[in-house]
């Protein structure tokens, strides 16, 4: 096996010189991060044709992959990687490289909606970032709040898995109102350690935060504020036990 290793040489997206490619195009210029994988250097179009092609991208960065399929790799509670190429699997996989653990979206169907549930469900942010967080739902039998955002819902306890985090629901408010946040925080005792989440919510919790007092000593509880449709709603949950 001879292994070339320089800087990418100029040539035609066609050439099948190589038996196969690996890419590691650099996704930062002197204006910062790159976020389009038409301005990485070199551009992906210059990669060529082989038999087996890896390329590494960043997650959630805009990039055409028409002809490859992609892996989202995750460690700990992020997603780190994401690499497209032509190999061995066959449709876009989600792989959890710290618990030796993959997933492959087998559905198309999307989740129901409810307006309220027991258990709330945040996927692994490897899932989100392959963009098939309604398949993962629908597989493991969750409903959705709203399709658009990436909370899941479900009456029963789920079992405990890598893929997502479980929240226990204690209620739900319509809107996102300050006063009542304070309201059901003095209400539940909850003390400074508790969580806040949002999705599809244009502030910042941590302003949230500052605005509140907290019980001292109290135990933490998660505050999450999302959208719903063309509202948002704010619920109030308890952390179940994660792998």
């Amino acid at each position: 096996m001879d292994v070339v290793r320089s800087a990418w040489p100029p040539c035609d997206a066609v050439d099948n010189t190589y038996d196969g490619v690996w890419a590691d195009p650099s996704r930062r210029s002197v204006r910062g991060r790159q976020r389009s994988g038409a301005t990485y250097e070199p551009s992906l179009s210059s990669i060529p044709s082989a038999p087996v092609v890896g390329i590494k991208v960043g997650p959630g960065d805009d990039v055409d992959t028409t002809g490859y399929v992609s892996e989202f790799v995750g460690f700990g509670k992020e997603c780190r990687s994401e690499y497209c190429g032509v190999h061995h699997i066959s449709v876009d996989t989600v792989t959890l490289v710290d618990r030796q653990s993959s997933w492959q979206a087998n559905t198309d169907l999307d989740p129901f909606v409810v307006p309220t549930a027991e258990y709330l469900i945040e996927p692994h942010n490897a899932i989100i970032a392959s963009g098939r967080v309604g398949a993962f739902f629908a597989e493991i039998g969750a409903a959705v709040f709203d399709p658009h955002i990436a909370y899941g819902a479900m009456n029963v306890e789920p079992p405990p898995s890598p893929w997502y985090e479980r929240y226990r629901v204690l209620k739900i408010d319509q809107g996102v109102s300050v006063r009542r946040i304070q309201e059901s925080i003095r209400e539940l005792g909850w003390g400074s350690t508790t969580i806040f989440k949002k999705r599809g919510w244009e502030n910042d919790p941590e302003d949230l935060r500052r605005a509140l007092s907290f019980a001292s000593g109290g135990p933490p509880g998660v505050v999450i504020v999302m959208r719903v449709g063309s509202g948002h709603q704010t619920v109030y949950a308890t952390s179940v036990a994660s792998l």
